[in-house]
């Protein structure tokens, strides 16, 4: 887990913001979440979108393939894919926020030899049964995924 991650998430989320999508870019590029931040495209708001993410990652040479959730309810990353990037929507009544990108979290997924680790920054690498994985998703759905590219072609 970057070692700025705790400090900046408490940061952005006591003024309603976040930084799941720079810490993810942070753990996979060896990376402080506040570097991530600084060289942003443009001004990071404290929050970011699907095609946001994507394009950042781009700028670091992970170029990826989005790909819609078959199955909302479960965190899954196809065989052959190393990494992929989980893209969950928070359900109306968890919803707070009038800007609809403030409405989402992104995680890491990343597969070993006998399961997938996830990476969220509120909790650092944990598996799918943790209590907070749980949480997410029965507060939010799984929209899509983010593919690194290298690893479907």
């Amino acid at each position: 887990m970057p070692i700025d991650n705790d400090e900046l998430r408490d940061q952005y989320q006591s003024r309603g913001f976040g930084t799941c999508g720079p810490a993810i870019i942070a753990v996979l590029f060896n990376e402080t979440v506040q570097k991530v931040i600084d060289n942003w495209y443009g001004k990071y708001e404290g929050y970011c979108t699907f095609h946001e993410l994507k394009r950042e990652l781009e700028r670091y040479d992970w170029n990826s393939t989005m790909v819609k959730s078959n199955n909302k309810r479960a965190f899954m990353i196809s065989k052959g894919v190393d990494k992929a990037i989980c893209l969950i929507g928070w359900k109306r009544k968890y919803s707070k926020w009038d800007i609809p990108a403030k409405n989402t979290h992104f995680i890491l997924l990343q597969n070993t030899d006998k399961s997938v680790r996830i990476f969220c920054n509120s909790v650092g690498w944990v598996n799918s049964e943790h209590p907070r994985m749980k949480d997410h998703l029965k507060k939010g759905k799984v929209q899509a995924y983010l593919l690194h590219k290298h690893d479907i072609e």
